[in-house]
């Protein structure tokens, strides 16, 4: 039984993260309102001349008659110029006297100024950039019922800019503006209900928020509510409704939800499935540097998938992805240039993403980079940093790590030899399915290591993997039942599990196919199949079965006697490495069968298989040394190899051992057939 390493190189599908309804981050959450000029912030504005310029783009007038209402101390007027100003119109661009005339409408009282001033400070225009300033001004507005201003005064406590970080103040200043109507607090506040962030968790209210802001056309509530039926959060989980959300808020341009979009068509979750269209919201929403999106585009050109396959397209848009740091792209770009697809293999260059990737955490990556260590392929072989990496990804679930870091353990490579580890992290990985961990851990409840030896359990995770098609498994479980460990014997239970993974192409059940068929054991005797089983695995290379198509030519057993092909057959298995086949090869030399006598080449092989421990080869071994026939006469040598044999039970290399002893004189030596 054999624990064996499998390695994995996976093209990383589209990023799976589920996208749950979203915050608006600070720059976009911040209402501008800047739009308008001030308008009726007095009972009767007398300003109407001075605004209908405005709308007629005849701002040069409107910046005279403005400047006149100033001057005699109108103050919508005041806040008026300073729209001009910031976005010079009518006059010469000047942020410093755009915020010198909202600071003195803002002084007056004016609540639309103040929120220009809080705008101003928050993003440092004319001003030095200062949070908390941005907050005072915003506050001012606020309590004066200015709705834009008590969205971004909310969008502050939420993300801790320039006060302390306070979701309950958050969520009551986005119910103050949600109030008035504002769209954008409606989402945000329904988004604080979806987290539970300042208020009660309640989905039920999240979705009524994101409806009312859905119904002013308000984007993100729209991709919100596409979230909340996808994943039946609040509502009945309703695939075409949130297909219907999602559609509407990407048909706004909003990339995240044609991203969302795209992988509903990819998946045919809600539409049928037709990765065409799902290429082309992906590709809508990479063009405005939505990073996902640029990693998909990626994959479906690596893919071919709804596009025709373009490898450097592929290459690019993963590059573009990887640009903005995104760890997905960049371990797609490591398998890239670590199998030269489509770019020059380059082990260096796919060890330079892969790390790059697994610097930001991405386990797929670091599973990458421990194989590049552990193999030395494009950076300095070293078994420490594979296991440490093996570890880090490991411990983020990925079950290919932890087998690996199982086989770490189990060999002592980078780590200290634990079986018990070892069995630890084979059962983590096991218990998820991966058929190398559940093979592996069988074996080692087979052998006892790390574990109590259980055969039951052996079997059992044997059965796991064989359930899989893992023809190791399958081989093994034949190998129990033929030999009645941990079952009762079955022979014929033992030739089922063999003809599984023997017409898997496994050559090892190829051979013990052979081998039933030769003994006629679970089966009916019949060397003409014997034959062929094992001529197919002697085919893929396998020594032990090439040494049995030797003997069956050798003996005319299921074919014609072909001497010939015989030799012929020993030779390969021997060259591989099989030590009946070497002991074969030298037996046929020795007696001169099917080629000239040679008891130089005889003494050879015989040696050969004698270091490999075969106990007939180590007797007849002797017997040329005894008889310097082959080799330099050496009775000190022959002595030892009939020793080696005998310890092994060999009765002719007892008596040929107890011949030595007994005196100098000539005595006959048993050499093996």
């Amino acid at each position: 039984m054999r624990a064996r390493k499998k390695v994995y190189l996976l093209l990383c599908a589209l990023f799976q993260a589920m996208l749950l309804v979203m915050l608006m981050p600070a720059g976009s959450a911040m209402a501008r309102s800047m739009n308008d000029l001030c308008v009726n912030c007095v009972e009767v504005d007398p300003l109407q001349d001075a605004i209908d310029s405005y709308y007629r783009k005849e701002y040069e007038l409107a910046f005279l008659l403005f400047q006149k209402f100033a001057s005699e101390g109108h103050v919508s007027a005041k806040n008026n110029l300073g729209i001009l100003y910031e976005r010079g119109l009518g006059v010469e661009r000047n942020e410093a006297l755009a915020v010198e005339w909202y600071r003195k409408a803002a002084r007056a009282g004016l609540a639309q100024a103040q929120f220009n001033m809080g705008r101003l400070y928050a993003s440092g225009t004319g001003v030095p950039k200062d949070y908390a300033k941005a907050a005072e001004w915003y506050r001012m507005a606020g309590v004066r019922g200015h709705a834009e201003a008590q969205n971004n005064l909310a969008v502050l406590f939420q993300n801790g800019m320039g006060v302390s970080k306070n979701y309950a103040q958050a969520a009551e200043w986005f119910r103050q503006a949600a109030m008035q109507g504002l769209a954008e607090s409606q989402n945000n506040l329904g988004a604080l209900y979806r987290m539970g962030l300042g208020v009660p968790q309640n989905n039920a209210w999240a979705r009524d928020w994101f409806s009312k802001a859905a119904e002013q056309g308000y984007p993100l509530a729209h991709y919100n509510l596409g979230v909340l039926h996808e994943y039946g959060i609040g509502v009945r989980k309703n695939y075409q409704q949130a297909v219907k959300w999602y559609r509407q808020a990407a048909d706004h341009g909003y990339s995240v939800a044609q991203y969302k979009l795209g992988m509903m068509y990819e998946r045919g979750y809600g539409v049928p499935k037709d990765d065409a269209q799902a290429f082309i919201w992906f590709f809508s929403a990479a063009e405005q540097g939505h990073v996902d999106s640029q990693n998909a585009v990626g994959v479906m050109y690596f893919a071919g998938k709804g596009v025709v396959q373009d490898l450097v397209q592929a290459y690019t848009w993963f590059s573009k992805a990887a640009e903005q740091d995104f760890a997905v792209a960049e371990n797609n770009l490591g398998i890239i240039f670590e199998n030269g697809i489509g770019q020059q293999q380059s082990y260096v260059k796919a060890a330079i993403h892969y790390r790059n990737a697994a610097m930001k955490g991405n386990p797929e990556a670091q599973y990458n980079l421990a194989r590049l260590y552990m193999g030395g392929l494009g950076l300095p072989q070293d078994d420490v940093r594979a296991a440490t990496w093996f570890r880090s990804s490991a411990e983020q679930g990925m079950v290919k790590a932890q087998n690996n870091l199982g086989l770490m353990y189990s060999r002592g490579l980078g780590v200290r030899h634990d079986d018990v580890q070892a069995v630890y992290w084979y059962s983590v990985a096991a218990d998820q399915g991966l058929q190398e961990a559940q093979f592996n851990l069988a074996s080692m409840y087979y052998t006892g290591n790390g574990v109590g030896q259980n055969y039951a359990k052996a079997h059992l995770w044997y059965e796991k993997a064989a359930a899989q098609q893992m023809v190791e498994a399958q081989n093994n479980l034949g190998l129990m039942h033929e030999r009645g460990i941990g079952v009762p014997r079955q022979e014929a239970q033992a030739v089922a599990w063999y003809r599984k993974a023997a017409e898997l192409g496994f050559a090892d059940a190829q051979n013990n196919l052979g081998n039933m068929y030769y003994s006629g054991r679970g089966v009916t005797h019949d060397l003409a199949r014997a034959f062929v089983w094992y001529h197919r695995a002697a085919g893929q290379g396998f020594a032990p079965a090439q040494n049995n198509l030797g003997v069956m030519h050798e003996r005319g057993m299921g074919n014609s006697q072909f001497t010939a092909q015989a030799i012929e057959w020993y030779r390969k298995a021997a060259e591989n490495g099989s030590a009946s086949a070497q002991f074969n090869l030298g037996r046929m030399y020795a007696n001169g069968v099917g080629l000239p006598q040679d008891l130089q080449q005889a003494a050879g092989w015989y040696t050969k298989a004698a270091e490999q421990g075969f106990a007939e080869a180590q007797n007849n071994l002797g017997v040329l040394y005894y008889d310097g026939k082959g080799v330099l006469q050496n009775h000190v040598q022959a002595a030892d190899w009939f020793q080696k044999a005998a310890a092994q039970g060999i009765v002719e290399a007892k008596n040929n051992l107890g011949n030595l002893y007994v005196s100098n004189q000539s005595v006959y030596f048993v050499r093996g057939a």
